[in-house]
């Protein structure tokens, strides 16, 4: 995380090569005594993390805002969340959720924009609190409300085509698919599971 966030650069702006010297040093030193004087090597890794937190609070506020605090991205993603309520708001006051984008409802697409920035949220969160945020990621946060919206606009064309050939009906109640269009765009890793057993069914139905 330091070296990629450019901590180390940061620092030596600020005078302090020797602290990222003492750094590279205990971490050798640990390195090379974990086999024979393993209480040692973890004395001298810990001191090494002392000498690091020292390191971040010297790399000045407008680094650790960007880098350990992970600020930026947080208001990026909680104007994201807004937006999409607000969206929402506005198709269901003054559309009755009539809107429909690529064969699906624009509300779908919305809720499953509203799960990926909510896992967006949890994703930095965690990350942030074990300092491992590294500076590249932005694509993957930036690029997550996207496949969020593909996601919740797939999942509510399977979940209807599931509803109208279970009942043969249509459906009068969108609280459910709201939130199964929200939790597609949570859990990328569910939503793509059922799209592949989906296919699998598909795959086995096909003539040979």
């Amino acid at each position: 995380m330091a070296s990629e966030n450019g901590l180390f650069a940061e620092i030596s702006k600020e005078g302090g090569s020797t602290c990222v010297e003492q750094i590279w040093n205990l971490l050798k030193e640990a390195q090379e005594g974990v086999e024979s004087n393993p209480v040692e090597a973890q004395h001298k890794l810990g001191v090494a993390r002392c000498r690091f937190d020292e390191a971040v609070e010297k790399a000045g506020l407008g680094w650790r805002i960007k880098y350990v605090y992970a600020i930026p991205i947080f208001l990026y993603l909680v104007v994201l969340f807004i937006v999409f309520l607000f969206v929402w708001h506005y198709i269901d006051l003054y559309h009755q959720g009539s809107i429909v984008v690529f064969w699906v409802p624009a509300w779908s697409i919305v809720w499953g924009g509203v799960g990926s920035v909510l896992r967006g949220v949890y994703w930095l969160w965690y990350q942030v609190n074990r300092r491992l945020y590294k500076k590249y990621w932005l694509l993957w946060f930036l690029g997550a409300p996207i496949m969020g919206c593909i996601l919740g606009g797939m999942m509510y064309l399977i979940f209807m085509s599931g509803y109208i050939a279970a009942t043969q009906s249509s459906l009068t109640d969108e609280k459910l698919p709201m939130l199964l269009c929200a939790l597609a765009g949570f859990s990328w890793p569910w939503a793509t599971d059922v799209i592949k057993k989906l296919t699998g069914i598909f795959g086995a139905k096909a003539p040979t």
